[in-house]
């Protein structure tokens, strides 16, 4: 609901406020007071038209009109160079053309079947029928229940063309029942014996089956043993030329020990051969030494040939 209007520098209006009742409002005034220019500042919020300048008071470079209802508060202001914007609960939107925001229209809820201004015409006594249905449409929604209506008939036709295809196809298996069904159904019950006769023939080869797998499975449990009883005993046989073998080469380590003992000795031996050899090569060479050096018998004072002096030397 529309409760206030509020101009400046609209038309004749400096500063001008409109404030309406709940219900039925009429204003009444003088030729030229100022009604329709309430309405058409209006309608200038509402389709944002006119687009010309001419409305703004004489003397002002601007113009703005606001209007408050329930829903909140639009106002619509422009100077004479640029052409304004909305501002609509305090969020302002800017004007393209003749655009219009949404906001706006969701404020108002109207369209132009509920404006009727002074120079326009009676309403529906000068519109053709076709205009008359147009708006008729526009306010009962006609075009909307047509649009059900002529579903509806289409989900009828649907309904009655699935009633009839499942009428004769119950006529049709109706006919089968009376007549084929009955042979069918002996059909079926020779069919069932049958299966029964072959399940129980089955369960029989199962059976059967069952007590070959267990002969096999003997079977292989036998082959089985005897070939480890066969590795067995070969593996025995084997274990006994090994624990043989063993024994001999016992005997050849032993025999090996002792070899490598005896050299052992006999390096020890060489061993002490060289050094024995050594003390006689010490001894010779000190003996040499000593003879050259006894010219004269320490005894009488004689002269030492080469053989006395080596028997003096011997006797120590």
């Amino acid at each position: 609901m529309i409760k206030k209007i509020k101009l400046k520098n609209w038309q004749g209006f400096k500063e001008g406020i409109v404030e309406f009742a709940e219900g039925f409002n009429v204003i009444i005034g003088k030729t030229d007071s100022g009604k329709s220019s309430i309405f058409k500042a209006f309608e200038w919020v509402r389709t944002n038209n006119p687009k010309h300048t001419r409305y703004i008071h004489n003397g002002k470079d601007n113009v703005s009109v606001s209007i408050f209802s329930d829903k909140g508060k639009v106002t619509r202001s422009r100077s004479r160079k640029e052409t304004g914007s909305y501002k609509v609960n305090g969020e302002i939107f800017t004007t393209f053309g003749s655009s219009i925001p949404q906001e706006v229209t969701d404020v108002f809820n109207m369209s132009d079947i509920n404006i009727q201004l002074q120079l326009d015409k009676h309403f529906f006594l000068f519109n053709t029928g076709g205009q008359s249905a147009v708006e008729l449409n526009s306010i009962t929604k006609m075009d909307s229940m047509n649009g059900a209506l002529k579903s509806l008939r289409i989900q009828k036709a649907d309904l009655v063309k699935e009633y009839n295809e499942k009428y004769i196809k119950r006529k049709k298996m109706r006919a089968f029942l009376k007549g084929d069904f009955k042979k069918e159904l002996e059909s079926i019950k020779k069919l069932n014996k049958a299966y029964i006769v072959r399940q129980q023939n089955l369960a029989k080869l199962a059976e059967e089956y069952r007590l070959i797998q267990v002969l096999i499975d003997s079977a292989i449990k036998t082959q089985e043993y005897n070939s480890s009883l066969k590795l067995w005993k070969e593996t025995k046989k084997d274990y006994s030329e090994l624990k043989s073998v063993r024994m001999s080469f016992h005997g050849i380590s032993i025999k090996y020990y002792n070899v490598i003992r005896r050299l052992d000795e006999l390096d020890r031996f060489e061993q002490r051969m060289e050094e024995l050899t050594s003390e006689i090569n010490k001894y010779e060479k000190e003996k040499s030494r000593q003879l050259n050096r006894l010219k004269e018998c320490p005894y009488c004072g004689s002269l030492l040939n080469g053989i006395t002096r080596g028997r003096l030397l011997d006797d120590g």
